[in-house]
Order: structure tokens, then sequence, then C-alpha cells
């Protein structure tokens, strides 16, 4: 009986130890993110009339949702920064921004449209302010953030965009909360 324990033991071990699991493939939130619009963009050409383009539209917004939902805060995340502007009113100061991450080449981008508030007295002390101001149009920078969303748990997209190109070229509101030009050793004093 000894015998057939210690077979049978060994067995299992062997097979154990031959095969061992594959480690997944971790990727980052920003690549996750990429890579479900790529794919979605892929699908929304396979759509047959405006009854499937609407229905997938609304699928796609969701699951966009649902995913951003899931990674929770973005970190890490790089792009192109553009249309650096700012605007005064009363005792504050919006400094607008775009920030455009490609997935597809050149046939698709996620275009994130970010405001930061802040007051006259504090424009010295605030970090993203201070970032900002001194970058050109079109650098590359690195930030960490997260979408703005509506009340309904929707994102907040933009109002001029159309939905039949929301597939393809995105553009959500996002409230940046760390942004630095994409030098590693810029990024991670200023964390």
């Amino acid at each position: 009986m000894k015998r057939i324990f210690f077979v049978g033991a060994l067995a299992i071990l062997s097979v154990a130890c031959a095969n061992p699991t594959p480690q997944p493939k971790t990727i980052s939130s920003q690549e996750a993110v990429m890579l479900f619009l790529q794919k979605a963009n892929e699908a929304s050409f396979g759509q047959a009339n405006d009854i499937q383009g609407n229905a997938f539209e609304q699928r796609f917004e969701k699951g966009l949702y649902h995913l951003f939902d899931t990674l929770g805060f973005q970190t890490q995340w790089t792009g192109t920064i553009k249309e650096i502007s700012q605007s005064e009113t009363n005792n504050t100061i919006n400094l607008s921004f775009e920030i455009i991450c490609p997935y597809a080449g050149e046939y698709g981008e996620l275009t994130l449209l970010c405001n930061h508030l802040v007051k006259k007295e504090n424009l010295e002390k605030d970090k993203i302010y201070k970032s900002v101001s001194l970058m050109r149009d079109f650098s590359s920078v690195r930030f960490d953030g997260f979408p703005r969303t509506r009340q309904d748990n929707t994102l907040d997209w933009d109002v001029w965009t159309p939905k039949h190109l929301r597939t393809q070229y995105p553009k959500i509101h996002f409230w940046v909360a760390n942004i630095a030009e994409d030098y590693p050793e810029t990024y991670s004093a200023t964390v």
C-alpha cells in the first residue's frame, strides 16, 4: 500500500513540475484602454445598419465607462499635450489643455479634455499650473488622473463629437492629478 501511495505521489509531483502554470501577462491601464478602443473601432465597421450601429455605440459607451471604473485611478499614462490656454473669471484661472493618446496608428486617438481651476493667489504653489505653463504644445507628457463622469454613471463626453466618431476619435473630459514632461527623472521628482 505504501508503494502505491509513493508511486501515485511521485506521478502527481512529476506532472505538476513538468507543466508550470504560465503567468498571465500584465498590461498597464493605458494599454488596456487602448486595446479596448482598438477592438471597438474594428468592430464598429461590422454594423450592417443604423439600428445595429446605435446599439453598438451604446454598448461601447457603457463598456468604456465600466473599464475606466474597474481600472480606477490612471497612473503613468503618456500622451501629447496641445491647445494649452487659460481664461480668467473673477479670482480664478481656468487652465485648459488636451492630451492626445494615439491607439491605432494614425487612424485612432483618445483625446482627454482637461480643465484645472486655480485661484489667482495660489498660482505659484499649484503644481499642475506650474508644470503646464512651462510646456509647449505637442510636448510628450506623462500624467495621472481619472475621467470625469456624470451622475447617470456615464463618461463626460465632448458634446461636439458626433456619436459615430466616438469609437475612432473618442473625446472625454479628464481630471489630471499630476503631469510632467515625459522625462522619467522629472516625473518621479514631482510625484
